[in-house]
């Protein structure tokens, strides 16, 4: 997924709430699809793209939005893998 405002990729340093809430909504379904097709337990699942998420938003500013997608899948399996938050 390529994120963009108002046709333009955004640099982190703009990386705003709007920007944050397109991003989830476009991609925590289909997150928590995949953590529970491994986990098998749904609000474990949950949870796991939960603190992706935390995670994103806490690093907003360091995060190459470019790779975003596949930022948010590696830090699903870090965080189900070694069962800590992110």
């Amino acid at each position: 997924m390529d994120l963009t405002i108002n046709g333009e990729k955004p640099d982190s340093a703009i990386f705003d709430r709007d920007a944050f809430e397109r991003l989830f909504f476009e991609h925590y379904k289909p997150l928590v699809a995949y953590a529970f097709g491994i986990i098998n337990e749904r609000q474990s699942a949950e949870d796991v793209v939960q603190d992706v998420f935390t995670s994103v938003w806490f690093r907003r500013g360091k995060i190459d939005l470019v790779y975003i997608r596949a930022y948010l899948y590696k830090q699903e399996k870090i965080s189900r893998r070694w069962g800590i938050p992110i």
